[in-house]
């Protein structure tokens, strides 16, 4: 049966030779949503920086159009799963644009990896899985039954790509073995795709009252840790500094947190204006950044706030921020859920304008190592290789 179906579905999956030079490779990404999500923007990054003389991409996305549906390269060409009467069609869809690709790339977590492992394994096509966030810990909050199918599919993957060295030892431990397929590639930063939404309240002073402001980035959910930072700002108030604080995002906890910020007594000190569209104005401005999250993978916006020149406060948490800045040296870290060291970084970066000049050179210094030409080399020996594996077999 697949292989009547491969037949049928993927007849022109061979390449020829035109005019003595070879085809581009034909490159199928596939993305949940383009609703403003770091790992969308990353994504979208990642399209731009492929040389496109050599490579030919498609981008399906699942959802319909979203917030970043605008920032897709004109070079690439979009295409949105059909729905019918609340059915989603993701797979089929997949399956259809599956047909003439060389290699497909499930660029995030669950439903796109399903997708695309189940079109590659049909087709007979070459499967890249994109992992960025610490599996071990993401996996203990999903069903059992997404849980037995990420292992399906993530078995199958003919290479696994993790943003981060710990999310790559994350998911060794949930899976239980390694593999030499599996490879570890930092993302691409270019400050070229900004934070996108419906806003709230674009303010046109970051900061009217002329105290400094922290600023944090992020949906508001409890991996966020966003509680403990307004626990930590409140120890902060309470221990005498004087700052303003602003979250960036949104999400199902925004009443739970104000209620919070009330209770810490500094409601008055914080701003929610939910998405904006220009996150590096807020950082540019901002005496520091804080992440205060309890799981990531590589979370993006530390490198928006070394670009700014924004020093960095986070969480060593599991387990791209401690990789990121180098074990403490480009930014302050701190224990997970530890509201009293929050709020003591929190007062030492306020009162060092030396140690924050300190952090923001360290920080734009790091930022190179995530450049794209350091970076996209890596991810198109990666395709070339597979896809020429896939044709000599």
């Amino acid at each position: 049966m697949a292989s009547r179906i491969a037949d049928v579905l993927g007849g022109s999956a061979g390449l020829s030779i035109t005019g003595g030079r070879q085809p581009r490779t034909r490159v199928l990404a596939v993305l949940p949503d383009l609703d403003g999500g770091g790992a969308q923007r990353v994504t979208l990054r990642l399209l731009r920086c492929l040389d496109m003389q050599r490579y030919d991409v498609t981008l399906l996305v699942l959802d319909g159009p979203g917030e970043l549906s605008s920032y897709v390269p004109g070079c690439v060409r979009l295409f949105h799963a059909p729905q019918h009467h609340g059915l989603r069609l993701g797979t089929l869809a997949t399956l259809w644009h599956a047909r003439d690709a060389d290699v497909l790339i499930a660029c995030t977590e669950l439903r796109a990896s399903y997708c695309v492992q189940t079109a590659a394994r049909w087709l007979r096509k070459p499967s890249i899985g994109w992992v960025r966030i610490a599996f071990d810990e993401y996996a203990a909050q999903l069903s059992a039954r997404h849980r037995r199918r990420s292992r399906d599919t993530y078995g199958d993957f003919d290479r696994l790509v993790f943003v981060s060295d710990g999310a790559r030892q994350s998911f060794e431990r949930w899976y239980g073995e390694q593999r030499p397929a599996w490879r570890t590639v930092l993302n691409p930063y270019q400050a070229d795709v900004p934070v996108i939404g419906h806003p709230r309240a674009e303010p046109t002073e970051l900061s009217a009252s002329g105290r400094p402001l922290l600023t944090a980035i992020g949906r508001l959910e409890s991996r966020k840790g966003f509680d403990l930072l307004i626990r930590a700002a409140g120890i902060a108030r309470r221990a005498g500094a004087e700052f303003d604080l602003a979250i960036l995002g949104e999400g199902p906890l925004r009443d739970v947190l104000q209620t919070q910020a009330q209770a810490e007594g500094i409601a008055d000190r914080l701003q929610m204006p939910g998405f904006t569209h220009d996150v590096a104005q807020w950082l540019r401005r901002s005496r520091a950044y804080v992440l205060s999250s309890r799981i990531e993978g590589l979370p993006g916006t530390i490198l928006e706030a070394f670009a700014a020149g924004t020093p960095v406060i986070a969480t060593r948490c599991p387990h791209g921020p401690e990789e990121m800045l180098l074990q403490g040296r480009c930014g302050v870290l701190v224990p997970v859920d530890d509201a009293a060291a929050m709020a003591k970084a929190i007062g030492e970066v306020l009162d060092s304008p030396q140690r924050c000049r300190e952090l923001a050179s360290a920080g734009r210094q790091r930022l190179r190592d995530f450049a794209p030409d350091v970076i996209m080399p890596q991810w198109q020996a990666l395709i070339d290789d597979l896809v020429a594996q896939r044709r000599i077999a």
